[in-house]
Parts: structure tokens; sequence; C-alpha cells
């Protein structure tokens, strides 16, 4: 049982996740961790995860629906789109991410990763542009 859902909870979840941010590529929209959670479960029409009792599952969620996306886009993490209030960028787990999967070296800076983050964005709503109908 992942964080505290059954496994079609949490499957529901990966899928709903990856639905709200295909919708969101379009255009570059990004939202932060509390939207993203908001507009999670209105998608999925499951309990919303709260951050502060859910914090945990959170970034293993966003993982898990760039690794679905991965398979329609190996060279795009679009959980890049979930950004920290307290920052306006991504969470330190998506670069870990993005390092893991080779995309982003493993001594980026601060510049590189901004640049990653920007080339990333760009890229999901190229690709989702052209496949509208994938993003509905």
């Amino acid at each position: 049982m992942p964080y505290n859902r059954d496994d079609l909870e949490w499957g529901e979840l990966i899928r709903a996740g990856y639905r709200v941010l295909k919708r969101r590529a379009v255009g570059g929209e990004m939202l932060t961790y509390s939207k993203f959670t908001e507009e999670l479960a209105a998608e999925s029409e499951l309990p919303q995860l709260m951050l502060s009792t859910d914090r945990a599952a959170i970034g293993p969620l966003l993982a898990a629906i760039s690794d679905l996306g991965r398979q329609e886009h190996p060279d795009l993490l679009i959980s890049v789109l979930v950004y920290s209030k307290g920052t306006s960028s991504p969470g330190k787990g998506f670069f870990e991410l993005a390092k893991n999967h080779r995309l982003l070296s493993a001594g980026a800076g601060e510049a590189e990763e901004w640049k990653f983050v920007k080339a990333q964005i760009a890229g999901l709503d190229d690709h989702y542009s052209k496949n509208t109908s994938s993003s509905r």
C-alpha cells in the first residue's frame, strides 16, 4: 500500500496527475504543489493529498507521473510543471530524477538547472501543442 493508498488508488493518482499535467503542458503552464494536489483531487475524485500529512508521497507520485510521460516523450519530465511556491522552481527531487535519467549532468549548477527547466517546459509545450488530442 503506497503512502496509505491501495494500489488501485495509487495507480489512479498517477494517471490523473498525468492528465492534469498534460493539460498544463500546453502553454507551459506551471502550478504550485498545493494547486497540483487540488487539481489532482478533482481529476481523480480521490481525497486530496495534503502537504502537511502527505508530503512524503508527492515526490514519488511526481516521479511516477514523469515515468509514465517518458513512455511518450523519453527526454521530457512532465513533473517540471510543478514548483515550490517558496523557490518558484521544481523541488530537489525533480533535479535528482533528471540526473538519474541522465537528462541533466550530475554536477549541474543552478544556472544549468534553470536552463534545463526552461528547455523541458518548452519541449512539453511543443509536444503537447502538436498532440492536442492527447492532452484532453
